[in-house]
């Protein structure tokens, strides 16, 4: 598994590291759609070392999973990656897939919906996108091309002509962050180690998180206009 996973990897010019039976946290970054229900078999991280970013996959001890590459296009950096997880007996519990690949500066993963029938890199690509997007191409007769450009008649990519960012996230793992790019932005940690409030880079920073995060979101903006 892990020689056959390196070469798909080094391919696009990523590097990535196996780690079997590891204790895979509850509040890994990318895991099983059902976490809730039970502990993930599977965790897939981009963590940094002293080489730069790669790809960190880790699944749960006394998992039995076959892990492979469905589809690979090295040019576009980008790869579909399946988890298939069998029982004691050798049965077939479920499958997972992401999508690893990068984006303009960054390596990423992303689960694809266990609903979706994705075995390509372009198929994870249009189940990753928002069923109102799709619809949308579909009643213009956006061309699947033009579909995966930054922009269409159909939509405008994520950061392109906005005028206000809110990102949400535990930060358990992060380099930091970039400065702001829209107007009005705002980042709120849902698992700060205390609750808090601060300013840097363009960006409104909340450690700590209820419903009325949202009401003092919605002051300050009301306030920044009048």
């Amino acid at each position: 598994m892990g020689s056959n996973l390196d070469r798909y990897f080094s391919r696009m010019g990523a590097r990535v590291k196996v780690m079997g039976a590891e204790p895979v946290p509850i509040r890994g970054r990318w895991m099983s759609a059902r976490a809730t229900e039970q502990p993930p078999q599977i965790v897939i991280d981009i963590p940094r070392d002293n080489r730069g970013e790669l790809f960190e996959i880790r699944t749960a001890p006394g998992s039995r999973q076959e892990i492979d590459v469905l589809n690979a296009q090295p040019r576009e950096k980008h790869l579909v990656l399946l988890s298939r997880q069998f029982d004691v007996q050798g049965g077939l519990l479920a499958k997972q897939k992401f999508l690893c690949g990068w984006d303009e500066k960054h390596w990423f993963v992303a689960v694809i919906p266990e609903s979706e029938p994705v075995s390509t890199v372009a198929s994870a690509k249009i189940a990753l996108k928002p069923e109102e997007v799709r619809t949308r191409e579909q009643a213009l007769g956006i061309s699947r091309t033009s579909s995966f450009q930054r922009r269409n008649a159909a939509y405008v990519r994520q950061g392109k002509g906005l005028d206000r960012l809110i990102v949400v996230t535990d930060e358990q793992s992060h380099d930091g962050i970039l400065p702001a790019w829209t107007r009005k932005a705002c980042v709120a940690n849902v698992a700060p180690y205390k609750n808090g409030l601060s300013y840097g880079n363009g960006w409104t920073h909340i450690d700590g998180w209820s419903e009325r995060v949202v009401d003092y979101i919605t002051a300050v903006e009301k306030e920044s206009t009048e």
